[in-house]
């Protein structure tokens, strides 16, 4: 016989039938918020390694909500277009309510709740355990398992320390000028300008002229680099 629940009944049935589920646990809610209790009763079946399945479809997670989903290895998130149903069971009961997992719900609104019992109505039950993993299979759980998400977030991360590295590095000063053929150091039309016409690399270590006057090359630096120039 299914059992009618107000607010506190549901909020109370639905910590109870997270802690004694032993083999599965299924959560379909279109907003989740889950506060700290419902949290611990989660990580407790975490660590047990129960198969726990959690639909949600109405929002984006909040980053502090997603990473602490996430964080959990038996736990399997998966979200569900046009989701409106709210259902929670384990393989003893099944609880269909208005109430979202959702922490403000919890505290300020108006719910009700119907609790069904397997061993008292195992028809019912039957029909929404069929209907609760049928929105569990369609939903959109990309098929990709904690293990691979943590993974991905490693690389993102490395990659973008390189990245990182990359721009700290100093660019090639004025003295790798010297060798003919790292003609790159020196970026554009100039830097090849350079190269071919020895005058203008004087002109940059003497300061002569118009150029810069630069401290890393002396005089015959300057005539060995135009020597070679010559040759090339």
């Amino acid at each position: 016989m299914a059992r009618f629940l107000t607010t506190t009944g549901v909020s109370y049935r639905l910590e109870e039938l997270i802690k004694n589920a032993e083999e599965r646990l299924v959560i379909i809610s279109p907003f989740l918020q889950i506060n700290d209790r419902i949290k611990e009763l989660l990580e407790d079946k975490d660590r047990l390694k129960l198969d726990v399945r959690v639909v949600y479809g109405k929002n984006e997670l909040q980053p502090d909500e997603e990473n602490w989903l996430e964080s959990r290895r038996s736990l399997r998130i998966s979200f569900c277009k046009n989701l409106h149903a709210k259902c929670y069971l384990n393989e003893h009961e099944a609880l269909l309510t208005s109430m979202n997992l959702y922490e403000f719900s919890e505290v300020n609104n108006h719910e009700m709740g119907v609790l069904i019992v397997r061993s008292e109505d195992p028809e019912l039950y039957k029909q929404v355990y069929r209907e609760s993993m049928r929105i569990v299979r369609v939903s959109n759980e990309d098929r990709v398992s904690n293990e691979d998400r943590v993974t991905v977030a490693k690389v993102a991360s490395k990659q973008r320390s390189r990245d990182a590295l990359r721009r700290l590095r100093p660019s090639r000063n004025h003295a790798d000028i010297g060798n003919p053929r790292r003609g790159d150091s020196v970026s554009g039309v100039w830097g090849r300008s350079l190269l071919t016409r020895p005058d203008r690399i004087a002109n940059v270590v003497t300061g002569s002229g118009t150029g810069i006057r630069t401290p890393a090359m002396s005089r015959n630096t300057a005539t060995s680099v135009a020597m070679r120039a010559k040759r090339h």
